[in-house]
């Protein structure tokens, strides 16, 4: 189909063309492109009805036009609204100039009737309105602005209508105040002008307004190094601030500013920030803010910026514009002058290697009056300042690790770099000028003029140019000028090297004056103006430091000083060494290819060739020369670190460089930091790293290049100011010293010591400080004198002081040259003699005293009384001793009363030094007393004058002596050591007495008593000590007897109180049942120690707590226990500190308290003390009282589903599962019990109890019966908390007693096949409100007894006869054990919450001290009354639980003749209670229990009842009796009453029952007889109730561990048998066959016997393996025994067995099955052996005799002997060291022999005794030792000897025979220990196979302290 076109319109029914337009409306027209039946409008508006083209205005308001493209049918706003402007307006008056804004508008178009005009202003506002007439007049006046600094502006709304608002204009803003031309572009280094004006008048006539500067701050990121330019002003004397008036207000003012540059290449930071305030005086302004004004920094010219004058090696020169040539001359010369300024460089010359050659040795620097000089020329060895302005002019710093380099700075920014080269052992220099702007167009000397031109390089010095005829690019050799060199040479008069006093020097003064203003903390600005300030800012970069000079210090302002070096070296050295240089002779062109090859193949000259301004070539062609004139390769190095120091430099100064690259796109930064340090061969010598260009050394090496040792001392030769210091014109606290070369390390040593020299020129000598010095320089340390020396005054006499000097570079080694640095005042001390040899004279007329000096009569300055009589003596003061006392260094005139006290005066006539007592006084104890005055402490003592003036007079028999006790050091000489040893004084104010002689009675013990007597002087010989008595725990008293002569029996005789010496203790305390208690005690006298080589060695005595002892078998007594320790050191430095031990009383698991009062003993022992081991310590009587009676009764039971609380409630629990039966609320205990119950059997819907799990801590025991098991077993075994039991001859009854005393008793009962338990639990004094789960909470209330988990709970009422059958269901679930809790399925060793209550009780030793005693948390004593329950469980604790057998694998028919099937009934409840009581009743047992007290024999019958008619069987009948009957034979075995017999012919109730009770209905199944209790079996019967028979052998499953045991892990003496329902018989017995497996694998048989057996619980029987052998079945074919197997089988009659179960005797440690279980082939391990029987590792010693150890590798079968460390003599061994007692010199030393006796040095061995050295014969003297002739005979003398014999006397024999006896008894027990203790701590030390004991002890250091093996000859 055809598309149709449209090309007209149909409008209202007519049709029109395309582009028709309407004839009205002529904005209209036909479009069919856009519609065909309506009119279109393109480009036009129609706005009511009228058409108006686009842009055209509104007739109404011209602010609205047509605008088509927003809208074509209303007005758009015009967006070219006129905008206001703001003028001003001046009208002056004649008092101010006011001024208005006015907000101009041109309106001369517009219609609006009103207009509105706001002015706004700050946060102020101001609103005019007015007819369109009056818009010029709504001004804002200039008094409405009262801040300076604003803007402002203003709104104008034109109205058609009044208050309707048609068209807003807004105006600019309008700034009000001062403007400036900011930002403004400085040159670098040049100024600039800053413009600023007013934008309104002040609005006053004469008032003005003050511009300051208040700073100038860098506006951007700061370099890299810190060194900043910055801007200060040029002024006339303004400073900072600038005034302008209001006169012309609106005229420019302008600033002058300078840019001050730094030293680096291009701007860094470009913009700076001046920030400006004004304040306006007379003026209603308050606030005045200037904009701050922008400089911004640019550099249009850089002709000079990277310009170098350089002086190389000998020296090579090139000028500022790069003019190279040779300087090859002799002398001094100026290198650089400044034409404007006095600022000038000047070098000397010397020759250094041959004629040919000479170098810089010296540089002069001066700007001003400040002149620097380095100079090793002539001798000298100079880097300081030499001249001196009061202000510093030049500025001068030296690399902080490299003091080989320094820099110079000119205040115009030029700069010189100085490097000293070393050329061993020569410096010459490296010089390098890098100019400012300041120098263009403004040098001279040999650097030429800096003009970016060479062509007139060559300046002469009269101001005629040499013309140079080569290019700046010349060749070095091809250009020298003798006439331009010659021309430059500096005369004497202007020569800096030499300067003296005569020499005139101009101060630097500015052309410029600058300011530099900066903000003060206050806010106010800070102006610097002046000299003071310099054309550029002089930067230290972070790698120099400041040279600091004391060349200003007496220099004035507007003046300058002079310091003249003043020591030359003699016979110095110009040329390096010629064993250093080896000569060659080569050609110039050689030369240069040598240095091309060697320079070029380092990396970084290849590098740095790579930076524009270092001219590689030029230093490849001055490596050429230096090597052709010299002959020699040493100049190649030393061209290479110059090198390198101009690249360092370059990069620090041209930032581009910081961030560029090189070819090879590595980073300059990079290159500096890695590659650019020390060492032409070797880097950094190779010992230290590359940081930055410097070498960062190694420990050890210092040096620039890290080549010297830091062990080298350094080499100094003299000191400052040849050892003077005047103190009159400094402090003397620092001091410098000099020398040659001083390499730069990370710390410089200075050791300072004080001296005092005296009048003989004598020296004595002070403390010594070693104290960290400063490295000025290459030739200078500066050592700070420390304030501790300053002030130290050792002595007084002296006449003059000072410091020795010395300093090292690691604070070992110091200069072996030490310096006196002598301190002094002119003014008194004259100096004398050479610094060699000084000494002092004191001037005449003057003294010094105390190193001050006075003038002759000049008074002491702090005593008026002293004064200076250099007549009498210069050295002290002097006194009038006339009518002066000196008393105390105080001075006292004549008469004068002292300020104290009015008794005493000043009497020289009697005492000049002393007061003297004035008559009929006495002066006592500083206090004044007149006749008779009474002391005011003691009133039996008075003043009597005539029997003395200074103490009291008293009757003397007032005093009372004590007893006191002490330690005596005695030396023992056999061993040289030290004993301390016991005595005690009979102590009295013997002070207040005068008797010659005293005699004292001692008397200890029973009537023991000792008199002795000495003089005064001698009073330790009335000391009673060790020798005199020989225990302690005594009374001590004395009495004594003071004597005027031996003869005198008239003294006073004092008597002291007795002293108790011992322990002091508490003999009688009481304590709580199971309570606690504190027991005091107390040492009243001290013990000592041995001290060996001045070293007390720590000892100790130690208190044993000894707990009593009962031994009656049919007793339970409680006992008393320690809380902490059985034994207690006390050690020697705290022995009186009162000393308190914790004890506890442990309760029985009975009721009541026996014995009331129980006996404890203490008793010391002490190793090192054998007084302290007889010490008395009397018995403590503990009184036991018991007042909680509350829980005696309470019993949770749980008889099948029949539950009683603690409190009494009685409920049934049908329901089957794990359920918590108590709990203990105690987290830190975690104690508890859970049951399982499950269905009694297939008949009966009873549910019984077939599991218990009983929980303390990490130990959990299980009963487990459900499901086929037989487990009676630990499932958890950590802490061996519980004490396990069961009853002797009845393996069905068990308790668990918990640490605390809890008990829980298990009753086991068989239901045909079927094992099932009763459980009662029992509870203790800290179960009270700490229970909870199916034994309720006890509480003395059974209300809340079914409380759940939450502790919520449904109140319930106690009867008891009443039992609650039907209970919560949701209370029963919420005590039912989840899977995670479950404690029957928790396996060996997995996490178990420990027991964490940490009181632990130690039972003590009950007879005598021993190491071993038991500590656990068990806080009762086991009760075992007649022995009838033993403990179970303690050998099988460790194992790993044994596997679950079931029942249904091993089916085992019960052949019981008394079993019977159970006879079924159907009766109600009531009526099987009946039954019930009819049975029970008439049971002989029921009748003796209906007596005992807390037993429900009514519960019971109910009980009975309630499982009879659910279970339809009366077999229930039989074990409701046996429940009763176990719970009748706890409750009396509990109770002790019941032991009371009513008379002799009437039974104790607990007879009685114990006599009736026996397991069985009828007892004991009417196969035996009931015998207390139990029953004794007939003949072919056994088990508890004799209701099997002896020929049906055990059901036997296996064996623990899977029939492996390890001997590595537990003891495999006992194999630990399991199976099921194993009873009680008295022929049970094992029979076991032994086999035995070699170490070659083969096996032999070792015979079958049969032992007795041991049942441990209902489940296992316990065989001994290790028996003797009855039965052989063949020989021992083997020699060791490597492993072991038995099968084992177990009888009941010792006839029929079980079938036999394998057990494998094996250790881990050394052995392993390589085959099956049933294939053994068992091996040794590596790196093991198996010796004795045991296993052991490679090096383990023998654990009895360390001196044997395993050696895998030698025999794996039989004991090494250690011959390392051990002697083996005459089958004994030794250890290192060991000697024989009575022969000293023989001892054990293995590195010599093994086997035999060493003969120590110095020693022979003559007829057995040992002789020393040089020791004569006694016998025969002419017979002596002599080591070097004969060790074993004795020497005689070469020279003449006389034998002289003489016959010892009887008396001398029994002399010697008694010393020989005291010696042995009392000496003996000392020597012993001695020896002992010192060879055994040395054995401890060093024998590292020394094996601890594994066994508890108290103290291990104890066990070790033991003699050793000693041989000991007769």
């Amino acid at each position: 189909m055809r598309q149709t076109i449209v090309h007209n319109c149909k409008i209202n029914g007519t049709f029109y063309h395309h582009k028709h337009k309407n004839a009205a409306l002529q904005c209209l027209s036909c479009n069919p492109e856009v519609s065909s039946t309506n009119w279109t409008l393109v480009g036009e508006c129609l706005i009511n009805g009228v058409c108006y083209t686009d842009l055209s205005k509104s007739s109404i308001d011209e602010m609205y036009i047509c605008n088509s493209s927003y809208s074509t049918s209303e007005w758009s706003m015009n967006q070219t609204i006129p905008v206001p402007d703001i003028r001003i307006h001046v009208s002056p008056n004649s008092l101010n100039e006011k001024y208005e804004l006015e907000c101009h508008l041109d309106t001369r178009r517009m219609n609006y009737t009103h207009f509105n005009i706001t002015w706004l202003w700050g946060n102020n506002s101001q609103v005019f309105q007015d007819t369109s007439d009056n818009l010029h007049l709504m001004r804002l006046s200039g008094y409405s602005i009262t801040d300076l600094g604003i803007n402002v502006s203003c709104r104008i709304e034109g109205q058609y209508q009044l208050n309707k608002v048609a068209t807003t204009f807004r105006s600019n803003e309008f700034y009000v105040g001062i403007k400036t031309n900011s930002p403004v572009e400085i040159e670098k280094g040049g100024t600039a002008k800053l413009r600023y004006w007013l934008t309104v008048p002040l609005s006053c006539s004469n008032c003005s307004f003050h511009l300051t500067i208040r700073d100038t701050v860098v506006f951007g990121v700061a370099n890299y190094n810190g060194c900043n330019g910055d801007i200060v002003t040029l002024t006339s004397g303004n400073g900072c601030d600038f005034e302008t008036n209001n006169a012309n207000w609106n005229a420019s003012k302008t600033l002058s500013i300078k840019h001050r540059p730094n030293r680096q290449y291009g701007v860094q930071l470009d913009t700076f920030l001046i920030t400006l305030e004004a304040v306006v005086s007379e003026n209603i302004w308050t606030v005045l803010e200037v904009p701050d004004i922008k400089v911004k920094v640019v550099q249009h010219y850089t002709e000079w910026h990277s310009k170098v004058c350089s002086a190389y090696s000998d020296p090579h020169m090139t000028t500022f514009d790069g003019l190279h040539y040779e300087h090859q001359y002799k002398g001094k010369y100026t290198m650089y002058r400044n034409k404007q300024r006095n600022m000038e460089v000047q070098i000397q010359l010397t020759s250094c290697y041959n004629d040919n050659v000479f170098c810089v040795c010296g540089i002069a620097v001066r700007a001003g009056a400040d002149v620097f000089i380095i100079n090793f020329c002539d001798g000298w060895s100079v880097i300081q300042y030499v001249a001196c302005e009061h202000s510093p002019v030049l500025q001068v710093s030296k690399m902080k690790q490299n003091n080989q380099h320094y820099r110079i700075t000119f205040p115009t920014g030029t700069s010189i770099n100085v490097r000293i080269a070393r050329v061993n052992p020569v410096n010459f220099l490296d010089i390098e000028i890098r100019p400012s702007a300041d120098d263009f167009n403004n040098t001279d000397g040999l650097c030429g003029t800096l003009t970016n031109s060479c062509d007139d390089d060559f300046p002469l010095r009269n101001g005629n140019s040499k013309s140079t005829a080569t290019s700046c690019h010349n060749r070095l050799y091809s250009l020298a000028n003798l006439e331009f060199s010659n021309s430059w040479k500096v005369s004497s008069g202007i020569d800096l090297f030499s300067l003296h006093e005569k020499n005139k020097l101009s101060l630097w003064t500015n052309t410029e004056n600058y300011c530099k203003c900066t903000s003060r903390e206050n806010g106010k600005s800070n102006d610097k103006c002046g000299n003071s300030l310099f054309p550029s800012v002089y930067c230290t970069d972070s790698g120099f430091e400041p040279i600091e000079t004391t060349c200003r210090n007496n220099a004035l302002a507007g003046t300058y000083t002079i310091a003249i070096p003043k020591i030359k070296g003699e016979n110095h050295i110009t040329k390096p060494g010629n064993a250093f240089v080896r000569e060659y002779n080569k050609t110039m062109n050689e030369s240069l290819k040598y240095c091309k090859k060697e320079l070029v193949s380092k990396d970084a000259f290849q590098l740095c060739s790579q930076i524009d301004n270092i001219p590689s070539q030029h230093f490849e062609e001055i490596c050429a020369i230096d090597i052709h004139l010299s002959h020699t390769f040493i100049w190649i190095a030393q061209t290479y670190e110059t090198v390198i120091s101009r690249c360092i430099h370059e990069l620090h100064l041209n930032p581009l460089l910081q961030t560029s690259h090189t070819k090879e796109g590595q980073s300059f930064t990079e290159i500096m930091r890695h590659k650019l340090c020390p060492g032409f061969t070797r880097q950094c010598s190779r010992n230290g790293a590359c940081r930055n260009g410097i070498c960062v050394c190694d420990h050890g090496f210092m040096s620039p290049d890290c080549s010297i040792s830091i062990s080298t001392v350094p080499t100094v030769d003299h000191i400052q100011n040849h050892g003077l210091c005047d103190m009159s014109k400094e402090a003397c606290r620092t001091v410098q010293v000099y020398g040659r070369i001083i390499y730069e390390v990370k710390m410089m040593f200075c050791r300072i010591q004080n001296f005092y020299m005296f009048e003989d020129k004598s020296f004595q000598y002070g403390s010594v400080n070693i104290v960290t010095g400063k490295i000025n320089s290459l030739v200078e340390i500066r050592c700070n004198i420390s304030a501790e020396l300053l002030i130290e005054q050792k002595f007084t006499s002296y006449i003059a002081r000072g410091v020795t000097v010395s300093v090292g570079h690691n604070g070992h080694l110091f200069s072996t040259k030490s310096f006196k640095y002598f301190e002094f005042e002119p003014k008194c001390q004259i100096p004398r003699g050479t610094e060699a040899d000084r000494f002092f004279e004191i001037a005449n007329g003057t003294c010094f005293v105390n190193g001050r000096c006075y003038n002759d009569m000049e008074f002491n300055p702090i005593n008026i009384f002293e004064y200076c009589d250099s007549k009498r003596k210069q050295q002290e003061w002097s006194f009038n001793k006339t009518s002066v006392c000196k008393i105390d260094g105080i001075y006292v005139p004549k008469s004068n009363l002292t300020s104290n006290s009015e008794c005493q005066s000043c009497n020289p006539e009697k005492s000049v030094y002393n007061w003297t007592v004035v008559d009929n006084e006495c002066f006592i104890n500083y206090t004044c007393y007149s006749n008779n005055d009474r002391n005011p402490k003691h009133a039996d003592e008075y003043c009597d004058p005539l029997n003395s003036q200074i103490r009291w007079t008293f009757n003397e028999s007032v005093l009372v002596p004590d007893v006191r006790p002490a330690l005596l050091k005695v030396h023992q000489t056999i061993m040289n050591v030290d004993v301390e040893r016991l005595y005690f004084e009979c102590a009295m104010e013997l002070n207040r007495l005068f008797y010659k002689i005293y005699e004292v009675t001692w008397t200890w013990g029973s009537n023991q008593s000792l008199i002795l007597e000495s003089d005064v002087h001698n009073m330790q010989n009335l000391w009673l000590t060790e020798t005199h008595f020989q225990t302690l725990g005594t009374n001590i008293s004395c009495t004594l007897r003071g004597k005027h002569s031996n003869e005198d029996q008239n003294g006073t005789v004092f008597t002291s109180e007795p002293f108790f010496a011992g322990i002091y203790i508490t003999e009688l305390m009481t304590v709580e049942k199971g309570g606690s208690a504190d027991l005091s005690y107390n040492l009243t006298v001290p013990f000592g120690c041995l001290s060996f080589n001045n070293r007390t060695l720590p000892c100790f005595i130690e208190l044993n707590m000894l707990s009593p002892d009962y031994t009656t078998s049919d007793q339970c007594y409680g006992d008393i226990v320690n809380l902490e320790h059985c034994r207690v050191k006390i050690w020697r430095d705290s022995w009186s500190t009162p000393r308190k031990l914790a004890i506890k009383h442990r309760g029985r698991q009975m009721y009541g308290v026996f014995p009331e009062k129980i006996s404890m003993k203490l008793k010391t022992s002490s190793a090192d003390h054998p007084l302290w081991d007889t010490t008395k310590i009397p018995e403590i009587k503990v009184h036991v009282h018991d007042s909680k009676v509350e829980l005696q009764d309470r019993v949770c039971s749980a008889y099948n589903v029949h539950i009683t609380t603690f409190d009494g409630l009685h409920y049934v629990q049908p329901n089957q599962g794990t359920f918590t039966l108590y709990n203990n609320r105690l987290k830190e205990r975690n104690m508890m019990v859970q049951v399982k119950l499950t269905q009694c059997d297939d008949i009966s819907g009873v549910h019984c109890i077939c599991g218990v799990a009983v929980r303390a801590g990490g130990d959990v025991y299980v009963f487990d019966f459900c499901d086929g098991k037989s487990i009676i077993q630990y499932m958890s075994c950590q802490q061996k908390l519980l004490d396990v039991t069961t009853r002797s001859k009845d393996n069905k009854k068990y308790k668990i007693t918990f640490p605390t005393g809890t008990e829980v008793a298990v009753n086991i009962q068989y239901i045909g096949a079927n094992t099932f338990m009763n459980v009662e639990i029992r509870a203790s004094e800290t179960d009270f409100n700490r229970t909870e789960g199916l034994c309720g909470t006890l509480n003395d209330q059974c209300v809340d007894d079914l409380a759940e988990t939450d502790g919520k709970f449904s109140p319930v009422k106690c009867n008891s006869n009443e039992i609650l059958n039907t209970i919560s269901q949701q209370f029963s679930d919420s005590w039912r054990v989840s899977s995670s809790n479950d404690l029957f399925n928790i396996s060996n060793g997995a996490p178990i919450a420990l027991w964490t209550d940490h009181d632990e009780y130690c039972s003590c030793p009950s007879a005598e001290i021993s190491d071993k005693f038991e500590c656990s948390a068990r806080a009762i004593v086991p009760c075992n009354r007649k022995n009838d329950y033993k403990t179970i469980g303690q050998l099988t604790c460790k194992l790993s639980p044994i596997d679950n057998f079931n029942l249904h694998t091993k089916n085992r028919t019960y052949q019981n003749p008394t079993t019977f099937k159970p006879e079924l009934v159907n009766i109600t409840v009531l009526d099987a209670q009946s039954l019930c009581r009819k049975a029970i009743e008439n049971n002989t047992a029921f009748k003796a229990c209906s007596v005992v007290p807390n037993m429900p024999s009514e519960y019971f019958i109910h009980m009975c009842g309630f499982e009879v008619a659910k279970s339809k069987s009366v077999d229930w009948i039989r074990h409701t009796v046996d429940s009763m009957k176990s719970r009748c034979l706890s409750e009396v075995q509990k109770n002790e009453t019941l032991d009371d017999q009513p008379s002799e012919d009437i039974p104790s109730i607990t007879e009685t029952v114990i006599m009736a009770i026996c397991p069985g209905l009828p007892e004991c199944s009417g196969n035996g007889k009931c015998d207390h209790g139990l029953c004794v079996c007939n003949d072919g019967f056994m088990s508890h109730d004799c209701s099997m028979t002896k020929t049906v052998p055990p059901e036997i499953y296996g064996v623990r561990g899977n029939g492996i045991c390890d001997r590595n892990e537990i003891n495999c003496d006992t194999a630990f048998v399991v199976g099921n329902r194993i009873e009680e018989s008295d022929d049970l017995s094992c029979r076991i066959s032994k086999h035995v497996i070699h170490p070659d694998g083969s096996k032999s048989f070792e015979g079958t016997t049969i032992v007795r057996g041991n049942v441990e619980t209902l489940v296992e029987v316990h065989c001994p393996l290790k028996t003797t052998k009855q039965k052989r079945s063949v020989r021992n074919t083997g020699s060791i025994s490597f492993v072991e197997v038995f099968d084992v089988s177990v009888s009941y009659n010792m006839e029929d067995f079980s079938d036999p179960e394998r057990v494998i005797l094996m250790n881990s440690k050394c052995q392993q099955n390589n085959g099956t279980i049933t294939e053994l082939n068992f091996v040794l391990k590596d790196d093991t052996c198996f010796i004795d029987n045991q296993c052991l590792l490679d090096q383990e010693p023998n654990s009895q005799q360390e001196y044997l150890y395993c050696n895998a590798q030698t025999d794996r079968y039989r004991w090494t002997f250690d011959e390392s460390e051990n002697c083996k003599v005459e089958e004994q061994y030794f250890s290192r060291n060991n000697m024989i007692f009575d022969k000293e010199c023989l001892l054990c030393n293995p590195d010599l022999t093994p086997y035999n006796w060493t003969l120590k040095e110095n020693y022979c061995l003559i007829d057995g005794d040992c002789v020393s050295h040089d020791q004569k014969n006694t016998v025969d003297e002419c017979l002596f030792c002599n080591t070097g002739n004969n060790l074993f005979e004795w020497t005689k003398h070469d020279e003449v000897c006389i034998t002289k014999v003489d016959k010892p006397s009887n008396a001398e024999k029994s002399s010697s025979k008694l010393g020989l006896i005291l010696l042995g008894s009392i000496g003996s027990v000392v020597i012993l220990f001695i020896v002992g203790f010192i060879v055994n701590c040395y054995v401890k030390n060093n024998n590292s196979r020394l094996k601890r004991k594994s066994t508890y002890e108290a103290d291990d250091h104890y066990a070790m302290r033991r003699l050793p093996r000693m041989k000991v000859n007769n």
